[in-house]
């Protein structure tokens, strides 16, 4: 699958659209973003965009899913992608959950993506899929960084779009702290940087760390991100 990163949207509504463009019938069904705590809401409203059909998301919110899907409860607590099948769901209420789930087209393959901002937001990005269990690996294992870099930079267009300045355009990376970055985004591991640049693993994530707290990240693929936006990596 092509991810375009950064993602290009004006609106809540575009960016439905946008999500919906990237879905297909042989990979990802579906996507769904969540935010919370965004800056400047008083009411700390959520934020949502799905691809999810309305029917669906009437029926969900409905019957107070989100009080026990996995996806938002395990998502939301943790900082680690989250893949839905990582444990067995043994309660009534949620085998009656995935159950219904399944009559309106939504699989139970799935991985979510937590992100914590720069202003102590938390939000989620979902992706759901119709692949058997042996694809559904296979995918994550060709996909899951370039998603966990796309959850991200999607979370950062929504703050855009609301407004809201993530981060400051005046931060200052050493060429080292680029160089690092640069690889990182390519999807080396600090190992396969510290031999391209000819350094210790323990030096290159040094840099990392230090790129990352800059650029205001809690995560490598958030700093990714950050370095993307500000123009660091064009």
């Amino acid at each position: 699958m092509r991810l375009e990163n950064p993602p290009s949207f004006k609106t809540l509504d575009e960016a439905r659209d946008f999500l919906k463009s990237l879905t297909s019938r042989d990979e990802v069904t579906n996507f769904a973003y969540l935010g919370v705590s965004l800056p400047g809401d008083s009411a700390n409203t959520p934020l949502d965009v799905t691809t999810y059909s309305s029917e669906w998301a009437r029926h969900y919110f409905k019957k107070r899913y989100h009080r026990i899907d996995p996806a938002i409860i395990q998502g939301l607590s943790g900082i680690l992608p989250f893949d839905w099948n990582s444990q067995p769901y043994t309660t009534r209420r949620l085998k009656e959950f995935f159950s219904i789930a399944r009559e309106f087209g939504v699989s139970q393959q799935g991985v979510s993506f937590p992100i914590r901002g720069a202003h102590g937001e938390r939000a989620l990005l979902s992706v759901n899929s119709s692949l058997t269990s042996k694809d559904w690996e296979f995918f994550k294992a060709n996909h899951l960084g370039d998603l966990a870099l796309f959850a991200y930079m999607f979370h950062l267009k929504i703050l855009e779009v609301q407004g809201i300045s993530q981060i400051a355009p005046s931060v200052a990376l050493s060429e080292r702290e680029k160089s690092v970055i640069k690889w990182a985004a390519e999807g080396k591991t600090a190992w396969e940087t510290a031999k391209i640049l000819g350094i210790t693993e323990n030096t290159a994530n040094f840099y990392l760390r230090n790129a990352a707290v800059k650029l205001s990240a809690t995560t490598k693929p958030q700093a990714v991100a950050n370095a993307i936006r500000i123009g660091f990596l064009s």
